[in-house]
């Protein structure tokens, strides 16, 4: 029990973080309905052991990442058009010049962020889970 409240929680700061990092994700301003979403997208999260075992994939890095990935953005696109104050949408990044590199501004449409922002989120989440799991044997 304390494992599954630890990671139900763990998911939640990550995404929260990670959703941050886009201008075009917006969580909602209630209260109830952000809870319901980052509980929903937790949930998902957690799907993707079970994803896996039905398919018959070894566990590893690159499989829970590619799995939680797309769990979490079919999750994120059907939230998207089911909670009011979720919403997906264009997100901008700006530019930056480093002296030797220049990296122009992006602009990504609706698909490329909910693609690059549930990659980037599963990216981190299999990273902690791993990190997690060299402790202990599971």
């Amino acid at each position: 029990m304390k494992k599954t409240v630890f990671s139900f929680l763990l998911n939640i700061f990550i995404l929260n973080t990670t959703f941050l990092a886009f201008t075009g994700i917006k969580l909602p301003a209630d209260f109830i309905y952000w809870w319901t979403v980052m509980g929903i997208l937790s949930v998902v999260i957690a799907l993707h052991k079970p994803f896996l075992k039905f398919l018959t994939v070894k566990r590893n890095f690159i499989t829970v990442w590619f799995a939680s990935a797309i769990l979490l953005g079919f999750a994120m696109y059907v939230l998207n058009l089911f909670v009011p104050g979720f919403v997906i949408g264009h997100s901008f990044i700006k530019g930056m010049d480093l002296g030797i590199v220049t990296i122009q501004d992006i602009n990504l449409d609706m698909i490329f962020t909910l693609v690059i922002s549930s990659l980037l989120t599963s990216c981190v989440i299999s990273v902690m889970e791993f990190l997690r799991s060299s402790d202990s044997d599971d």
